[in-house]
């Protein structure tokens, strides 16, 4: 699943993966990243690297303080 955001400045910023429960199940990027729009990929597994099941989760995106929270379905 491809990621898309926006930063309007280089800055710190994290973008995870969270289950409905709040429990984070994966941490896409945890990096300094450059201004601008940028791409992050999630390949649909926990920390592990196993595929996680099918179901409601949160992408997070936490920058400079800020959090952004988009909420998907990861079908199979």
């Amino acid at each position: 699943m491809a990621l898309v955001y926006s930063l309007p400045r280089a800055g710190r910023t994290r973008l995870s993966i969270l289950d409905p429960s709040g429990r984070r199940v994966a941490t896409v990027m945890d990096d300094t990243v450059q201004a601008g729009s940028g791409r992050a990929v999630w390949h649909g597994g926990d920390k592990a690297g196993r595929a996680v099941a099918p179901g409601v989760y949160f992408a997070v995106l936490e920058f400079e303080g800020d959090r952004r929270v988009a909420k998907f379905v990861r079908a199979r």
